[in-house]
């Protein structure tokens, strides 16, 4: 037996959640990521992501004669590609699960049904997560698109969240 809804939808997030208890995202699924392992989960990725470009910048200072502008371009190329692709091959094949979001026990979850962001939902909040910072200052686009979770209701939705219908949850 299901119960009545109330007029305009109802569900979990009609009303803001308690600061101390997050709210579940769909129900029947785990509560919504507390802030502070979110942010901890995202700094151990993009940590991921700096020694991986720094690694491929490294590897251009090598081969072509010390180019100090050369390094520069490909560490800001890598980074931002790096992060694309290890977003997106996270989320699509490792259960919805970057390194920083298993070590912080959290997930990323389709808002509809709870499920994992298996193809186009990943791809869409790695891209929107990563690609941008060739328009706008990487930095800064993480920046805004990082701190949005801060006041968004009710979901706590970052923009690249936004965009791919995804939210991060407890993982269970």
């Amino acid at each position: 037996m299901t119960t009545p809804q109330p007029p305009g939808g109802g569900g979990p997030y009609d009303h803001p959640p308690h600061a101390t208890e997050p709210a579940d995202a769909v129900g029947g699924t785990p509560p919504l990521a507390p802030l502070g392992r979110r942010l901890t989960a995202r700094t151990i990725d993009i940590g991921i992501v700096v020694v991986i470009a720094f690694l491929l910048s490294l590897i251009a200072y090598f081969s072509d004669r010390h180019d100090a502008g050369l390094v520069s371009f490909v560490f800001s190329i890598a980074a931002l590609l790096v992060a694309f692709v290890y977003e997106g091959l996270m989320l699509t094949r490792s259960r919805g699960q970057t390194v920083g979001k298993k070590l912080m026990n959290l997930r990323v979850a389709v808002l509809a049904d709870g499920s994992v962001p298996e193809g186009s939902p990943g791809w869409t909040r790695a891209a929107v997560w990563g690609l941008p910072g060739v328009i706008i200052c990487g930095c800064l686009w993480w920046a805004i698109d990082g701190v949005w979770v801060t006041w968004d209701q009710p979901y706590r939705q970052a923009l690249h969240d936004k965009a791919a219908k995804t939210v991060v949850v407890e993982a269970r």
